[in-house]
């Protein structure tokens, strides 16, 4: 029995607190298998304690035990019992989420992202939490490209502002959270003649930074497509990486073939 299973046997147990949290849980499961109960309690306006007693209702100990087996069993429920008619599996999902990304993402934005980061004096990329292995892979990729790119350690965001300039760029993944928000506050106070570039790789349109950057893109995840099953949700991500990487190289053998 998976934890969607067990809530649905205590449901009709549940306070009115305890049922707010149940139907944003059910609404937007994987928001909360990456967020503490201090993040959950801002973000949605419910009280720590009503989310404490949810998850001892249903069995646990405390909320990281519960976050673990959600985290679980999102890799195995399904959602929509009538899509399971359907028989489609994993790989379609992932592959319908490819298209998407593809979709969503304007090629005019990656024409113009490309351009910004080949012609940067110096790129800075940063994500915490799970959005660090995205960020991490942009940056890896940007070296590949022999571009002066270096990944900043979850943490040093703000300590690393004293050494970034106007021809800078930096680059932000943040799935949700307003993770960021100290090191762009800070950026905001720095003169215009020293402060870096920024952008934004989200996977919320409801993201609390979107207007403390210069510009952002919105990607879809499972959740927000309705899909019945969990597809990683770092994957839209991934495949942006890819898109932006694609015109990277056009742009770079452009600039080589014009000189």
């Amino acid at each position: 029995m998976d934890i969607f299973d067990q809530m649905e046997l205590r449901k009709n147990d549940f306070t009115p607190r305890e049922k707010q949290f149940y139907r944003i849980l059910k609404n937007e499961p994987d928001v909360i298998a990456q967020n503490t109960t201090v993040a959950i309690a801002a973000r949605y306006g419910i009280a720590q304690s009503a989310i404490s007693r949810f998850c001892q209702k249903i069995g646990f100990n405390s909320f990281a035990d519960f976050r673990m087996a959600l985290t679980l069993s999102l890799s195995s429920h399904s959602f929509s019992a009538e899509e399971e008619k359907e028989e489609r599996g994993l790989t379609d999902y992932l592959c319908d989420l490819t298209r998407s990304t593809e979709k969503t993402v304007p090629k005019a934005l990656l024409i113009s992202w490309a351009k910004l980061i080949t012609q940067a004096n110096y790129i800075y990329v940063a994500g915490t939490g799970r959005s660090s292995i995205s960020a991490q892979l942009l940056a890896s990729q940007l070296v590949q490209f022999c571009l002066p790119t270096y990944f900043i350690e979850p943490g040093l965001e703000v300590e690393a502002l004293h050494i970034m300039r106007k021809d800078d760029l930096v680059i932000l993944f943040s799935a949700q959270n307003a993770t960021h928000k100290d090191f762009l506050a800070m950026a905001a106070e720095v003169s215009s003649s020293r402060r870096p570039r920024t952008l934004l790789i989200t996977q919320s349109p409801k993201h609390p930074l979107f207007g403390a950057v210069d510009e952002a893109v919105c990607l879809p995840t499972w959740s927000t497509l309705h899909y019945p099953i969990c597809v990683e949700t770092s994957t839209s991500n991934f495949v942006f990486c890819s898109l932006l990487g694609a015109e990277i190289s056009k742009e770079l053998k452009a600039s080589a073939d014009s000189i």
